[in-house]
C-alpha cells in the first residue's frame, strides 16, 4: 500500500480512533527495523522506559541485545513531564537532542496525543510539533496520535504535517467490532489504495492482519475436517460417528494473518446451510478426493450453493498419496478450470502442501 514501506526522509503519522491498541503497530515497526540492523530513536512521551520494554517483552520482543549495542536508544521525554518542565525547557531539551543525531535509522514518537494533553494546542505546541516531524533529515520519522476529541482543525494541521497518513479505526459489522488500517495520505504515491485492511493483535504475536472468515468445502468426505485441524493453530469439529454433521471451526495464525476457518459438511441433506456458511466469507478452500473425479461435479455444485464463485479460492488436491490419484493438470482438465485457477498437491492426513495452500490463498486475499 506504501509502495514498498515507509520512506527515509520522509514522516509518517500512525492516527488511531480511541480504544483501538495502537501503540502494538509503532513497536512491531521498530523491533522490525532492529532486527534488519536499523538504529531506533524512541522519544517516550507516554510512559517510562521500563514500562515500554516490558511492553515489547510481552509480544517476545526483546530489546535489551539493542538497547546494550547501541542500536536503541530512548529519549526519556517522560520523566522531564514528570518532574513538571516546563513547554520551553522541554522543547529545547527534544530540538537539542535531534541536533546532535548523526546516525541513519527511524526517529519514533509513542505519544504526540498526551503531549497535546500537558502542554495544550497552542499556536506554539503545534509549531513545535510541525518543527519536529520535519527534521528527520535522512531518517524515517514516525508519529502516533489518538484523535481524542480534539477540535478538527487541531487533527486537520496535525494530519497536514506528516508526508504520510495511516489510520487505525473500527467499525461495527454484525454485533462484532472489528478493527481496521487504511492509508489516508502518502505524498510519493500518486494513486493510494482506499481499501481498509482489518487486523487483530496477538499476545505474544503483535499486529496481524486478520481475515473474519475463510470457508472450506467440498464433497463428503474429500479430507476438510483434517484439512481444517491441520491449518488450524486450534479447531472443533461437530460429528457424530466419525463425520462432520454440522461444521468445522478453525482459528489460523501463519506469518502476518490470524484468520477464523469454517469447514462446511459434504452430504446433501446439509445443502441449506450453505448459502449462509458462505455469507461473508473473504476467501474459499475447495477440497477435493484426487481419487475420485466422479466427485467433482458435487464439488463445482457446492461452489455455486456458497455463493462463493466470485470469491479468492484455492482447490486443494487432497489424497496425492494415494496410487490412483489424479495430477494437477488432470484436476483442471476435469473441473474445467482455467489456467489461472490454483491447484494445490495435498496430503492432508500428513500436513503436506499445507504451507503452499495458505500463501496461495493469502496471497489471492490481499492481492
Amino acid at each position: 500500500m506504501l509502495g514498498g514501506g515507509l520512506r527515509s526522509e520522509a514522516s509518517t503519522l500512525i492516527s488511531s480512533s480511541p480504544g483501538i491498541r495502537s501503540l502494538q503497530f509503532l513497536h512491531q515497526i521498530i523491533y522490525s527495523r532492529l532486527k534488519q540492523g536499523d538504529k531506533v530513536f524512541y522519544l517516550a512521551i507516554n510512559k517510562k522506559p521500563q514500562i515500554i520494554r516490558k511492553q515489547f517483552r510481552d509480544y517476545d520482543w526483546d530489546i535489551s541485545s539493542f538497547e546494550k549495542s547501541g542500536k536503541f536508544v530512548f529519549v526519556d521525554v517522560y520523566q522531564k513531564i514528570m518532574e513538571k518542565k516546563s513547554f520551553d525547557d522541554l522543547s529545547r531539551y527534544v530540538y537539542d537532542f535531534i541536533g546532535k543525531l548523526k546516525s541513519r535509522g527511524l526517529f519514533a514518537i509513542d505519544s504526540l496525543s498526551s503531549f497535546l494533553d500537558i502542554y495544550g494546542t497552542s499556536n506554539e505546541v503545534m509549531e513545535f510539533i510541525k518543527k519536529i516531524s520535519n527534521s528527520y533529515k535522512d531518517m524515517t520519522m514516525i508519529a502516533m496520535l489518538v484523535e481524542w476529541p480534539y477540535k478538527k482543525s487541531i487533527i486537520s494541521k496535525l494530519r497536514d504535517y506528516f508526508d504520510c497518513v495511516i489510520n487505525l479505526k473500527s467499525i461495527e459489522k454484525d454485533i462484532i467490532l472489528r478493527k481496521y488500517f487504511t492509508v489516508s495520505k502518502a505524498n510519493w504515491i500518486k494513486r493510494l489504495q482506499r481499501r481498509g485492511i482489518m487486523f487483530d493483535v496477538l499476545y505474544p504475536g503483535g499486529v496481524r492482519e486478520y481475515v473474519p472468515k475463510i470457508l472450506v468445502t467440498g464433497p463428503y468426505n474429500s479430507g476438510k475436517s483434517t484439512f481444517t485441524h491441520a491449518i488450524s493453530t486450534k479447531a472443533t469439529s461437530v460429528d457424530r460417528l466419525g463425520t462432520t454433521v454440522a461444521l468445522d471451526y478453525g482459528h489460523v495464525d501463519y506469518k502476518e494473518y490470524v484468520a477464523d476457518v469454517f469447514g462446511t459438511p459434504g452430504q446433501i441433506r446439509f445443502d441449506p446451510l450453505l448459502n449462509m456458511l458462505g455469507h461473508r466469507a473473504i476467501g474459499l478452500f475447495l477440497v477435493i478426493d484426487s481419487t475420485r473425479p466422479e466427485t467433482f461435479a458435487r464439488a463445482e455444485e457446492m461452489i455455486s450453493r456458497c455463493n462463493a464463485s466470485k470469491l479468492p479460492y484455492i482447490v486443494i488436491a487432497n489424497k496425492q498419496d494415494l496410487k490412483s490419484a489424479l495430477s494437477v493438470n488432470q484436476i483442471r482438465k476435469r473441473l474445467s478450470l482455467p489456467k489461472t485457477a490454483k491447484i494445490i498437491p495435498c496430503i492432508a492426513v500428513r500436513k503436506k502442501g499445507l504451507n503452499r495452500a495458505l500463501d496461495a490463498l493469502f496471497n489471492e486475499i490481499g492481492g
